[in-house]
């Protein structure tokens, strides 16, 4: 599926550098718009922790919102200046939520986090319209896609810095 971008508005965020509670579950995620479709078209991830390792990262959809928790709000920034205000959330949490119902994974990865004494060239990005044919759609104020470690007990000294990109279109 090819996007005319003409006829979309496009928006990236990124995350400031999260430091995960002791057993992150969702870390860093977009939410839908109660006004607007929201289609996803790529999400990104790096982390570094105290000693190198690897560590298995889910996509996880969702069809109800969390709630709770001790999250941030990253600023959703215009690709174009004529753009209007974005209709999806951004969240990044430092403490769990009370994460909203699962649809599942969308995608598992093994990420390689290295020693922040080691050069950061380890980032896993993921590219939903080459990967899957189109976009992830977010279709209501409910729906989110969230960057999940599992409930996993999080190494030592691990940052993680996240990033998505996402169009969005008024409803009908």
């Amino acid at each position: 599926m090819s996007i005319n971008y003409d006829k979309l508005e496009t928006y990236m965020a990124g995350s400031g550098a999260i430091t995960p509670p002791a057993t992150p579950t969702d870390v860093f995620g977009i939410t839908g718009s109660a006004d607007r479709n929201v289609y996803v078209l790529r999400m990104g991830i790096v982390s570094i922790q105290t000693t190198a390792g690897i560590n298995l990262w889910h996509l996880e959809k969702r069809s109800t919102a969390n709630t709770g928790g001790t999250a941030t709000n990253p600023d959703a920034i215009a690709l174009q200046s004529g753009n209007t205000a974005a209709g999806a959330t951004i969240v990044q949490y430092s403490a769990n939520p009370t994460t909203g119902t699962a649809l599942g994974h969308l995608a598992c990865i093994y990420l390689s986090s290295p020693a922040p004494a080691l050069p950061l060239e380890v980032q896993y990005s993921y590219n939903f319209e080459t990967e899957l044919g189109q976009p992830v759609a977010l279709l209501s104020a409910d729906e989110s896609l969230y960057w999940n470690f599992g409930g996993a007990v999080l190494p030592n000294g691990m940052t993680v810095l996240c990033y998505v990109h996402w169009a969005e279109t008024p409803k009908s």
